[in-house]
């Protein structure tokens, strides 16, 4: 039932208007954010701008959001990146927390509430077109663990970007229950605000591969609240590796999102936000480019192959210039997918085509379309990995997607 829920609310990315949406373009931050000298980032969730009639487009007044974030490497201390880059006004935090998960129901491990604070407040605010790391929590966290990240919001906060496919849950109470470490008075809600990014320090890990696509990326059609995607798959790998050697993974997919253009449903074009969900997170070390098919198969459709491979192409030079690893996916078929055409078709095999003959520019090219593809019938996806619209995977298909990424190439020289 939540996979099904998901799918009908994440679809409603994938498939815009024929005209081209700006979402609002976030607020100047009148100087570079203040970025972390030490740590690695361990989660993220890309934010957008609320669509219309979403609960984050009203704001919140006088409630505790408890998300619940999984981790992928752990270490002995913790901050949260918190986000306003669509706020209109202040963001006032009033009281925060962290602490381990106890299952899925919003409860929390006894003993592991410990308070999140900024600048040494606890009560505190993120100015709009901006974000914050909070102060580091001491709070011993495994590999793959999950915590709750409890925020109380006096408000009126104003319209608030959220991460709209959260798929762990994200709850809300009336009042502050950030010391509560229970689920008293808690219910849950669709999506996922203020929460973007967790670093943590003390790690074994010595960096973070940041993955970045679309759904597929983002996980639509995975089995939650168990965390299967294809980077959570992948993390497990990276942290099984001999010390040393080991990766975190933070995972900035977002439903719908495109390279080129935006779109209410997806949020702000790839190239606007790539420094943010990207470049920018503390430890980033290596990139997974999973992207292409949402400019493809959305309207207005992006049909030169060669304006779509260069905006790859752009994406991984940034990573290179940063002095990350970079793995370059081609395009996935979609051929019964509901917008799928030929000339769409030919669109996809184009820019693969370009992709692999680049393939020395990149640490790896991860060919998605051979691993994906239907062998009789190429431009569909495989049978067996179909989720059942044509476009995206089922929990074996992200479970084999996070199995065969090419993990040499992603390793520290």
């Amino acid at each position: 039932m939540v996979r099904l829920l998901l799918i009908a609310l994440c679809c409603l990315g994938l498939l815009v208007s024929a005209e081209p949406v700006v979402p609002p373009t976030p607020l100047s931050p009148g100087g570079a954010e203040p970025v972390p000298a030490s740590g690695v980032t361990t989660w993220a969730a890309p934010q957008m701008p609320a669509q219309p009639n979403q609960r984050e487009e009203l704001g919140f007044a006088n409630v505790t959001l408890r998300t619940m974030v999984r981790i992928s490497a752990g270490g002995s201390g913790v901050r949260v990146r918190l986000d306003n880059t669509y706020g209109d006004r202040p963001l006032r935090i009033g009281a925060a927390s962290v602490a381990r998960a106890d299952g899925f129901d919003g409860s929390s491990l006894p003993g592991t509430v410990r308070p999140l604070l900024l600048e040494g407040r606890s009560d505190f605010t993120v100015p709009p077109g901006h974000h914050r790391y909070t102060d580091p929590a001491g709070l011993v966290v495994p590999d793959g663990s999950r915590l709750h990240i409890s925020l109380f919001l006096p408000g009126p906060t104003g319209p608030l970007g959220n991460h709209p496919m959260s798929g762990e849950p994200t709850l809300l109470a009336r009042g502050d229950h950030t010391g509560n470490p229970t689920s008293d008075r808690f219910r849950p809600v669709e999506h996922r605000p203020v929460v973007d990014a967790v670093l943590v320090l003390g790690s074994e890990a010595s960096g973070t591969v940041v993955a970045v696509g679309g759904s597929l990326t983002d996980g639509l059609g995975v089995d939650f609240p168990e965390s299967g995607r294809w980077p959570d798959v992948l993390a497990d790998r990276l942290l099984a590796l001999p010390p040393g050697q080991r990766l975190a993974v933070a995972n900035s997919g977002l439903s719908g999102n495109r390279i080129l253009l935006g779109s209410v449903g997806g949020g702000p074009p790839l190239l606007d936000r790539y420094d943010t969900d990207v470049l920018s997170l503390p430890g980033a070390a290596a990139v997974i480019l999973a992207v292409g098919t949402n400019d493809i198969q959305q309207t207005p459709h992006e049909t030169d192959a060669r304006t779509l491979f260069d905006a790859i192409d752009d994406l991984a030079r940034q990573s290179r210039d940063a002095g990350m690893r970079v793995v370059v996916c081609t395009i996935p078929p979609f051929g019964n997918w509901e917008t799928w055409k030929p000339e769409l078709e030919t669109t996809r095999t184009r820019v693969n085509a370009l992709i692999r003959t680049h393939a020395d520019e990149y640490d790896a090219v991860f060919d998605l379309d051979t691993l994906l593809r239907d062998p009789d019938e190429p431009e569909l996806v495989r049978p067996d990995l179909d989720l059942g619209d044509g476009l995206h995977l089922n929990q074996r298909g992200y479970t084999l997607v996070g199995e065969s990424v090419p993990v040499e190439a992603l390793l520290p020289r």
